[in-house]
């Protein structure tokens, strides 16, 4: 029954995107985003990491209706466990978004990809690991629109290090709002 139903509803997701579609007048968004991570991985079993919690930045370019390539800077804070200290991720992030819908509320689908950078203070002893590792990101979304150019976006990403040795991963579930630049000046020439 759920398979049918979710299958129900893709295929009306992608009718009416047919449907109702229209090159939009924009082409450049920014985003900022604060978000929870939940962290997993053989790594959060051996140092009792905990939450975490952070933010970021993203920039947008629109290369078709449905398409968008991105470009995002993030900081992310974990507690290690009994507060022995903390464990900082910088990712530096690429990627692409397809909006299901490109008119209301708009569901998407996405994949990033990119290095990490990580700090750890453990005891007071500030631990840095030079390396950089790779990581990508898929991530699944929605985006309501609360005025013309401006936007909420309600996400959850999975973030999973290609070569840490343990294993680490985190799910963020973010929150967001995204502006878009060149809708709102284009609108302001018209005046």
């Amino acid at each position: 029954m759920s398979k049918q139903f979710i299958l129900f509803f893709l295929i009306t997701i992608f009718i009416t995107n047919l449907c109702y579609s229209q090159d939009p007048n924009w082409k450049h968004q920014i985003e900022g985003e604060i978000s929870a991570q939940l962290p997993g991985g053989d790594f959060k079993n051996l140092t009792e990491l905990n939450t975490g919690f952070g933010g970021s930045l993203s920039y947008f370019y629109r290369v078709s209706n449905n398409l968008f390539v991105s470009a995002s800077v993030g900081y992310y804070d974990f507690v290690l466990g009994l507060s022995k200290g903390t464990f900082n991720s910088i990712p530096l992030l690429i990627g692409l978004k397809y909006n299901l819908v490109t008119k209301g509320v708009q569901p998407y689908l996405g994949i990033e990809g990119g290095i990490y950078f990580f700090k750890s203070t453990i005891n007071n002893v500030l631990y840095k690991d030079d390396s950089t590792r790779f990581g990508i990101v898929p991530k699944f979304g929605v985006r309501i629109p609360i005025e013309d150019g401006l936007d909420v976006d309600f996400s959850a990403k999975f973030h999973q290090m290609l070569n840490f040795d343990p294993s680490l991963n985190f799910f963020g579930i973010n929150l967001g709002l995204s502006y878009t630049i060149d809708r709102i000046k284009k609108e302001s020439n018209k005046k």
